[in-house]
């Protein structure tokens, strides 16, 4: 009895043994059918023609053309099957990048393993294979494009060397580009560090590699595990596979399996049924090799493009470049400044010459232009329907007498010569302009958005600008004018006289504005009320003191010239101090210049650069509650510092 119990227990042991070995066999099967990859290389009503790559053979392995068998939506059918560049096999367009890992941590040993190792890929590849080569540290460089040329190639590789940081998905993503849309295509690519520099993110290039059809081999060179988790993403997304490389003397024999599956590709012509045009089918290819069958499966849309394979889920396109930060400055000039410069010219330009004129002449009458003068003028400048309309609205818009008024001031002061419902209907065709412009070269509506608001503002600041720079000319002019003037008066000119003297001499922008109150006098205004509109017109300090100086010469009497004169004399010991105190507090003006620049432009800086790193701060409630704080923050710094380095003289 106890030696049929043993018995038994020996029985159950070999049965389990048995099952385990069967089972284990089973899941090498498996495993190795799906060692295979499939490609339509072309196509027509009746014929199609498909490559079949077996990745991820052990050195020794080979594969049996003569074996292919291939199911048509699960029907056998006829098929030639040849190994690539033997007779009988069509020809194939076939290329690879090698993308290499140049940044610092490669040197010494590294840099040299990387070179030996493009060197035994260039040694086992196929002749007809054309090989290019991708390095990246900083950023990604095409060293040489995909070409036969092996001295070439060679000469290169040579000149390799290693210094900078690691922009590993930017490198592969510029491969991608370099590979193009046609034949059949693989990247080989070689990194030892995490990505530190791109501006891509991992899910954007593995998107790219699935879109792209692209076979992407890696070697991780003693890389942590999430680098190899990383390239294992990728790698897994384009059908290819990941060697870790413990050493740089390793890296040769990684490369020479690679080039290998080269050598292992197989086409096979396969024909199709006259009945199944205009259909989508199924394709399922086995081929026998050393270490077993293996299989690969694909779509075929019959009488148009073919559906991609399994393992890709659109047809070939390269993935878009990305921008660098001095591109994405030249498209923000381009979306903001063009539209107002062209909207700017074309309005000034508008009209006849006598429309122009009269538009010009009104700054010398004491009659207000109101809104039926400006429709007047808008139909007499021959304008089109549109345009027309748009100018109406816009009339409409500030009928309001303080809005126009202020947009008068506002306009002559920066010696504008529009009137303010063109000036209201260029900030918004330029807002329009810049958001449509802005949303078709960046692809966003956001963008679109945030860039009319800024040209809606950024034509304000140009008329802000452009006044207080004709401000700063008026009253830099000033003393001098003043002391033309006294003298003048001193030769007995009269004051109106002596002013037309000013007017001559041509200093703008005083001659200008000195022009218009004589103008305005000779109407019927008296000099003082056509002086003070001078000082409320420029909003000058300096010039306000000055006609209130010759109201009071003229109520009471005095030497008007010796007033001018201690007028001027005043003026430029004033203009001396505001001199010195711009210097003592430049160093505090640059320092808040810096503060408040700073985490702007860094924000930009990371946006451009390390968009991963900063996006919680835009995607999540803390990040957005820290932004709003920190924008709250420094906008409150920006008042305080200018508070502190105003100096009023």
């Amino acid at each position: 009895m106890n030696w049929l119990d043993e018995r038994g227990r020996l029985a159950v042991a070999a049965s389990c043994a048995l099952m385990v070995t069967l089972l284990g066999q089973q899941h090498a099967s498996a495993s190795q059918s799906g060692q295979g990859r499939l490609t339509v290389v072309s196509h027509t009503n009746r014929s199609a023609r498909l490559l079949f790559t077996a990745t991820g053979l052990p050195a020794a392995a080979t594969v049996d053309p003569a074996s292919a068998t291939v199911e048509f939506d699960g029907k056998p059918t006829t098929v030639t099957a040849a190994r690539v560049g033997t007779a009988g096999a069509g020809a194939v367009e076939r290329r690879a990048v090698l993308v290499f890992d140049t940044s610092g941590s490669m040197a010494g040993a590294g840099i040299a393993g990387a070179r030996h190792a493009a060197l035994a890929f260039l040694a086992s590849v196929p002749a007809d294979v054309r090989v290019g080569l991708v390095a990246f540290a900083d950023r990604p460089r095409v060293v040489v494009s995909p070409t036969s040329s092996r001295s070439k190639l060679k000469s290169a590789v040579d000149r390799l060397r290693a210094g900078g940081e690691t922009s590993l998905y930017d490198g592969i993503g510029r491969g991608l580009r370099v590979l193009g849309n046609t034949g059949d295509r693989a990247l080989v690519v070689l990194s030892d560090g995490a990505d530190t520099r791109s501006r891509q993110s991992l899910a954007t290039v593995t998107s790219a590699l699935k879109r792209s059809r692209v076979r992407m081999d890696a070697v991780a060179l003693h890389t942590g595990a999430s680098v190899k988790t990383s390239l294992e993403g990728m790698a897994s997304a384009s059908g290819g596979r990941v060697t870790a490389s413990a050493s740089a003397a390793d890296l040769a024999a990684a490369f020479s399996a690679a080039a290998r599956t080269f050598a292992s590709q197989v086409v096979l012509d396969i024909a199709i049924p006259a009945s199944d045009h205009g259909r989508t089918a199924e394709l399922r290819v086995t081929l026998e090799s050393s270490i077993g069958q293996l299989h690969a499966e694909t779509s075929l849309r019959i009488g148009g493009t073919s559906v991609p394979s399994t393992d890709a889920e659109d047809p070939s396109t390269p993935p878009s470049p990305q921008k660098t930060p001095i591109e994405l400055l030249v498209l923000v000039f381009a979306a903001l400044c063009v539209p107002l410069i062209a909207l700017l010219v074309a309005v000034e330009r508008r009209g006849s010459p006598q429309g122009r004129t009269k538009r010009l002449l009104h700054r010398y009458t004491l009659k207000p232009e109101g809104p039926v003068a400006q429709n007047e003028a808008a139909a007499s400048g021959r304008l089109g329907g549109l345009t027309s309309w748009v100018l109406s609205v816009a009339d409409r818009v500030t009928a309001n007498p303080a809005r126009r008024d202020k947009l008068v001031t506002r306009l002559t002061r920066a010696d504008v010569s529009l009137t303010p419902g063109e000036w209201v209907a260029i900030r918004s065709i330029v807002a329009f302009t810049s958001g449509a412009l802005a949303t078709v070269v960046f692809g966003s509506l956001v963008a679109g958005l945030l860039l009319a608001v800024l040209g809606f503002f950024a034509s304000n600041a140009w008329l802000s600008i452009k006044g207080r720079r004709r401000l700063r000319a008026f009253d830099e002019y000033l003393p001098a004018s003043l002391q033309l003037v006294a003298s003048s008066l001193r030769t007995g000119f009269s004051l109106p006289q002596a002013l037309d003297g000013v007017v001559r001499e041509g200093l703008e922008p005083i001659a200008g504005e000195f022009n218009r109150a004589l103008s305005e006098a000779r109407l019927g205004m008296p000099i003082e009320d056509a002086l003070d509109a001078v000082s409320d017109r420029m909003a000058s300090t300096d010039f306000r003191w000055v006609v209130m100086a010759i109201r009071i010469q003229r109520e009471v009497g005095g030497n008007l010239a010796e007033i001018l004169l201690n007028t001027a004399m005043m003026m430029r010991e004033r203009a001396k101090l505001r001199r010195q105190v711009k210097a003592l507090s430049a160093e505090g003006r640059l320092s808040a210049y810096v503060l408040l620049a700073l985490p702007l432009l860094m924000s930009l800086y990371m946006f451009a650069l390390r968009r991963a790193y900063i996006r919680p701060l835009y995607t999540t409630g803390l990040g957005l509650g820290m932004l709003i704080l920190a924008i709250v923050l420094v906008v409150a710094g920006m008042f305080w510092m200018r508070k502190v380095v105003r100096v009023e003289v």
